[in-house]
């Protein structure tokens, strides 16, 4: 044993002694293997101890200790050994504090909570605020909801209701998420419970504000046979009306009138007076009306094709009236910067387009309407009027003014809003 770690301890002296002045720390020259140390030792393998007592790890590292410091063999050996013991006691207390960690740890602390735990938490969260009128925490709970699990459709549809803050695009957005519960549980029309009836009520509702008229109607032709309510049956009129169905309409409002006799005013009963001698009319005054309006697109339509977009939901009365613009069109703009820009890009299209240029001041509906009156002739203020005359670009006048209108063939007035 000694003839093969005596090579190595003649090696540790060689390199001990070309190593610099400096003197380490004990530690880390005992602690960190050393690359000249036998493979035996390198894989941690027990060795016999010598006659000293000492095993070959203990010599090697007594050796390097005594080169390194200058000590004799006996009292290398003691520092390594309470050096080695030292690192043995070190690793035993790692290795029980690391038991007593994992002792000490609980299941409740290791496991994650589960989905159906954390969704019952975010309901019951979501609801509280609801009851309180926190509407924004309550939103940020149901989304949260939504998101983990999109299935939950009672969630989906309060989630819907707390987005819907009337304006047009998030009435659309509840709209298109009351229409997907419904066509994913087409059974909803068929279990008339109090939360169905609410979700077609819904969703036929805003379907009236922002459209498609069509699918109002279908939803609630179904809500009124469904629930039997007046007030249902007083609004399908009123969407009947809309979309020509004019007898029909008729006739929802008399069953609404039978239902409530709340309903039963004279507005109404000269509403259904009104409405019979439309349908005596001729068939051919009625097939010549056109539609005047288009409806609120829904939200694969603003995201489609664009000339689509303007042709079926904002210029639909438009669609058979002949063009009227061409290259012998005169424009004529009045406004600040987008009339101005409007008048730029005309006249690079080739165009004849003039352009007036109004101060920013008059920049109010008010406004607005006093310099219309100023235009029209009304009589205004004294006052007004000369502050109006003031506001106007230099050579124009009201009568030059209203000579340029009345030649125009397409006029253009962009009115400002004050903020």
């Amino acid at each position: 044993m000694d003839g093969r770690v005596e090579p190595g301890r003649a090696r540790a002296r060689r390199a001990i002694g070309a190593l610099p002045a400096a003197r380490p720390r004990l530690s880390i020259f005992v602690r960190r293997p050393c690359r000249w140390l036998h493979p035996a030792i390198q894989a941690n393998v027990p060795l016999t101890p010598n006659r000293r007592g000492l095993t070959a790890r203990e010599r090697v590292h007594s050796s390097c200790l005594r080169g390194r410091r200058g000590l004799s063999w006996s009292e290398a050996d003691r520092w390594g050994l309470r050096l080695e013991a030292a690192g043995r006691a070190n690793t035993r207390h790692c290795r029980n504090d690391i038991e007593r960690r994992i002792l000490d740890m609980t299941a409740e602390l290791a496991a994650s909570p589960s989905l159906e735990s954390l969704l019952g938490r975010l309901k019951a969260a979501g609801y509280k605020c609801f009851q309180e009128k926190d509407f924004v925490s309550a939103k940020a709970a149901f989304k949260k909801i939504v998101e983990l699990d999109p299935r939950d459709i009672n969630a989906r549809f309060v989630y819907a209701q707390l987005i819907d803050d009337c304006t047009h695009r998030k009435r659309a957005e509840a709209r298109d998420l009351m229409l997907s519960i419904l066509d994913e549980h087409p059974e909803i029309f068929d279990t008339p419970t109090d939360g169905n009836l609410n979700l077609i009520r819904k969703a036929a509702v805003r379907c009236k504000d922002v459209g498609p008229v069509s699918r109002s109607i279908e939803l609630f032709r179904k809500l009124a046979r469904a629930s039997n309510q007046a007030g249902d049956y007083f609004v399908l009129s009123e969407v009947l009306t809309n979309g020509d169905f004019l007898e029909e309409s008729i006739s929802s409002l008399e069953k609404a009138m039978a239902l409530d006799p709340a309903y039963d005013t004279p507005m109404n009963r000269e509403t259904i007076e009104i409405g019979k001698s439309r349908l005596n009319q001729p068939p051919a005054r009625t097939a010549t009306a056109r539609k005047k309006i288009g409806r609120y697109p829904e939200t694969r339509d603003f995201l489609g094709d664009i000339q689509a977009l303007i042709t079926n939901h904002i210029a639909v009365d438009l669609n058979r009236a002949p063009k009227f613009i061409s290259k012998d069109t005169r424009f004529f703009t009045m406004g600040s910067c987008f009339a101005r820009n409007l008048a730029r890009s005309l006249h690079q299209s080739g165009y004849m387009a003039q352009h007036m240029e109004i101060s920013e001041y008059i920049n109010t509906t008010f406004a607005n309407r006093v310099f219309v009156d100023w235009l029209s002739g009304v009589e205004i203020d004294a006052a007004i009027r000369e502050r109006i005359a003031e506001l106007l670009p230099p050579g124009w006048s009201k009568e030059n003014t209203l000579e340029i209108i009345k030649n125009a063939s397409v006029f253009i007035l962009t009115l400002g809003v004050a903020p």
